[in-house]
């Protein structure tokens, strides 16, 4: 029960922390950036950024700050051979279910929060299909062959990254 709490914490103050990186108080936003950067080195720091992006009740700005920043964490963090590549280097538990949350951000009605996890999705791709991630391929068509415009539009995006 200790890690649950840790990690509870930690996606807490992961929250507070977007919160002031989203201040218009020039000292409050400059603290929450430096508080973020601390945070990243985190092993579940990529997994409360996929969470708080395809959270429907997460107020928009949080969802939409926590999309960019995992654009941004997946192109330093998931893969040492990356061009963009800042260590540490995301461990595979974070990066296994990052990959179950992910697909789920294709069918949001948001479509700035979409396109940014069809984008990661495109990043992780690249460095984990077939062999770390051989579901997506089936995730890809079934939200092409849908029906829901969201989906398919989701999809596409990841297709065309």
């Amino acid at each position: 029960m200790a890690g649950a709490d840790r990690n509870l914490s930690l996606k807490e103050a992961l929250v507070e922390s977007l919160g002031s990186v989203l201040s218009p108080d020039h000292d409050l936003r400059v603290s929450g950036e430096e508080q973020v950067k601390a945070l990243e080195v985190t092993e579940e720091f990529g997994v409360h950024l996929a969470e708080l992006t395809v959270d429907p009740h997460g107020p928009m700005a949080i969802r939409q700050l926590a999309s960019v920043l995992l654009k941004q964490y997946v192109e330093a963090h998931w893969c040492q051979h990356a061009e963009k590549f800042r260590s540490p280097e995301a461990i595979e538990s974070s990066k296994v279910q990052i990959r179950r949350i992910l697909p789920l951000g294709l069918k949001e009605s948001i479509s700035k929060v979409r396109t940014s996890c069809a984008y990661a999705i495109s990043a992780i791709a690249h460095w984990d299909w077939p062999e770390a991630w051989p579901e997506l391929f089936q995730i890809l068509m079934e939200a092409l062959t849908s029906g829901q415009p969201t989906s398919v539009h989701g999809a596409m995006r990841v297709l065309a990254a």
